[in-house]
């Protein structure tokens, strides 16, 4: 059973902000790239991009800054970081009110969220299929 939202100790909360920024601070001022490494059997087997398909170059992109070039390449980073700060958020304004969410609301949020980034993986997948295939 996960611990309550406001029984997790604040270094809990400083390691979830600042390692991922930190992360990300290293890759963009070294000359690490995420490119070049491809896994997709889908890919490799059909000759048809899966909905994952352009993820690590998104997320390259998304690290050099180059929000537009990420989003292009696939959406799914870009997604995955902003659900991450709403989450990270919520998580520090309970900690603070020394409140805890209630489970529902966490279930239709965490629903809504999954809806959103399918439907817009989906879409990105369909436009990427039909327009530049």
């Amino acid at each position: 059973m996960m611990p309550k939202t406001k029984d997790l100790p604040v270094w809990f909360y400083l390691v979830l902000w600042l390692v991922p920024p930190g992360l990300a601070a290293v890759l963009r001022f070294t000359d690490f790239h995420l490119t070049g490494y491809t896994f997709c059997l889908i890919y490799r087997f059909t000759g048809f991009p899966c909905l994952t398909c352009g993820s690590t170059r998104a997320l390259d992109a998304l690290i050099q800054g180059a929000l537009l070039q990420s989003l292009r390449l696939n959406p799914l980073p870009l997604l995955l970081a902003i659900w991450y700060l709403a989450f990270l958020a919520g998580m520090t304004v309970l900690k603070i009110k020394n409140q805890e969410c209630p489970v529902k609301i966490r279930r239709v949020a965490g629903w809504a969220m999954f809806s959103v980034t399918l439907f817009i993986l989906v879409f990105h997948w369909l436009i990427k299929i039909i327009f530049l295939s």
